[in-house]
């Protein structure tokens, strides 16, 4: 305590020797020249130093000027600033060059900001414990401010949170148990350094929508349940960088590179790469497990891949194989194509995730003699053409294949079981071939529904479903397809606006047209 007293009589000196300031103490026990700090910035004049003895204040704080406001004492807890309304922010910033150090900042009922920069420049928050908020330190529009040694812990939402704000240096923070932990969106050229993210229930750092250029050097992310992403471009981050204790490896521009177990890494992200061999990998607990964009020949073998929000994401990128990976329980799905053409994913386990395979807006791919089970939707094709998808065996998933507003596919000898809703579903989507399947035990069969013309279906066997074949039977080719111990004994016809028939035709009828024609 003797230290802090005097290194802040140190700071003052020379704070009041070089810039003329004038130093007023705020002390809620009627100690100073003022009871509350609102009441301190309202006598003041830029450039002023406004020193808050111990004690806890209830007030919501403008600070319209350029100020330092710094506690008295140390550790921060000792000077708690609380919010008199819940739906104002703690201290909210409306100035350029205001410090704000060594408060305790707590929100009422996590409805606003705890510390809010609102095109501020030159601003400094340090020291600070800052909590119960809904967003603790939130940057708006604001450039080249300091966010260092500050504990963020228990806001609602975000530990601390950029929108398009600029070469801002966020430091030495100890940031748990938010919603997100770091959150850049829209916000360029910032340096992220030595950071202790941990426990946050969504994201540990998180880079979005056009964060590009930032560096990030000797963050550690731990436990979070997506420790790193980087959804926005080309960022400098480099090995320093931990999730979980393995190495981030991030490259640009990079060819000719193998990796294995070797490299511990536990986050990989490709940049405009070629010739990338990866192999051996236990990958878990990020945004993206292991990212490719603008890639070209790719290779991936025995990596198992778990509990991300994307497993393995491919974008743009052509000529990559996934093999023999194990792939499980992440959030949104396991295996993402996206944009990306002359992919194959073949003889992997895609299992317990969201989307198992998600090809989206991508053609020319091929998935094949993969075990796809227990996924809400085993493979998704959106707005895809011209994949082939075969030899796969879909178990257990809420629907087998979905395609939709996908043209020109594939789906040939793959074996469906137990699909709880429908093994093969086609939502507006046309001249796709589905043959040679084997479909068992499924609620539907296959469903060509939502104006799905041209299609072909033939030579599938499917029995003991709860429907065999729902479709528009007059703009669709069914022949050679066998239906056996279907519930109810019925054929299912599906019209233009979407509405199920079902048509009770008999088991007199039913026998003799166990090909639907």
């Amino acid at each position: 305590m003797l230290l802090k007293r005097c290194l802040l009589g140190f700071l003052l000196l020379m704070l009041t020797s070089t810039t003329g300031a004038s130093t007023v103490v705020v002390d809620n026990s009627g100690n100073g020249e003022y009871f509350t700090i609102q009441a301190a910035i309202k006598n003041a004049v830029s450039g002023d130093i406004i020193i808050v003895n111990e004690g806890q204040y209830t007030e919501n704080v403008v600070v319209d000027k350029e100020l330092s406001i710094i506690s008295n004492s140390l550790p921060s807890e000792n000077t708690i600033i609380q919010a008199n309304d819940p739906d104002s922010s703690v201290f909210s910033v409306q100035a350029n060059n205001v410090t704000i150090d060594g408060f305790n900042i707590i929100g009422m009922n996590g409805r606003r900001h705890g510390i809010c920069l609102n095109d501020s420049t030159g601003c400094s928050i340090t020291n600070n414990t800052l909590s119960g908020n809904f967003w603790g330190i939130h940057l708006l529009g604001s450039d080249k401010n300091t966010i260092w040694r500050n504990i963020l812990s228990e806001n609602d939402r975000y530990g601390i949170f950029l929108v398009e704000s600029h070469d801002n240096s966020i430091g030495y923070n100890n940031v748990n148990n938010q919603l997100d932990g770091i959150v850049l969106d829209s916000s360029t050229g910032n340096i992220l350094r030595n950071n202790s993210v941990s426990e946050n229930l969504e994201s540990g750092i998180l880079l979005i929508d056009e964060s590009d250029n930032n560096h990030l050097y000797g963050n550690q992310m731990v436990k979070n349940k997506f420790n790193f992403g980087d959804e926005s471009g080309f960022n400098n981050v480099d090995e320093s960088n931990m999730v979980d204790g393995k190495n981030v490896l991030y490259f640009n521009d990079a060819s000719d590179l193998i990796i294995n177990a070797s490299s511990n890494a536990g986050f990989l992200y490709f940049y405009d790469c070629e010739n990338i061999t990866l192999k051996d990998l236990v990958i878990a607990n990020n945004l993206h497990g292991i990212s490719f964009y603008n890639a070209d020949e790719v290779s991936l073998y025995n990596i198992s891949c778990s509990n991300n929000k994307y497993g393995l994401y491919l974008e743009r990128t052509l000529n990559g194989v996934i093999s023999d990976c194990n792939i499980q329980e992440n959030s949104l799905a396991g295996v993402y194509i996206g944009d990306s053409e002359r992919c194959s994913i073949e003889k992997n386990h895609i299992v317990n995730n969201d989307n198992g395979i998600y090809f989206d807006v991508s053609k020319s791919n091929d998935a094949s003699k993969n075990l796809i089970a227990n996924n809400s939707i085993g493979i998704l094709e959106g707005l895809s053409d011209s994949n082939i998808i075969t030899d796969n065996e879909l178990s257990n998933n809420g629907i087998g294949i979905f395609l939709y507003l996908s043209s020109k596919n594939k789906i040939d000898k793959n074996e469906f079981l137990t699909n709880k809703n429908t093994s093969i579903s086609l939502q507006y989507s046309d001249e796709n071939i589905v043959t040679n399947n084997k479909i068992n035990e499924s609620n539907a069969g296959i469903v060509l529904e939502e104006s799905s013309r041209n299609n072909s279906v033939s030579g599938n066997y499917l029995f003991d479903n709860g429907g065999c074949i729902v479709g528009e039977v007059d703009e669709n080719i069914f022949f050679n397809n066998t239906c056996q111990n279907t519930e109810g004994n019925h054929f299912l016809s599906f019209i233009d606006f979407g509405c199920l028939v079902f048509v009770i035709l008999g088991a007199a009828w039913m026998q003799r047209h166990r090909y639907l024609n």
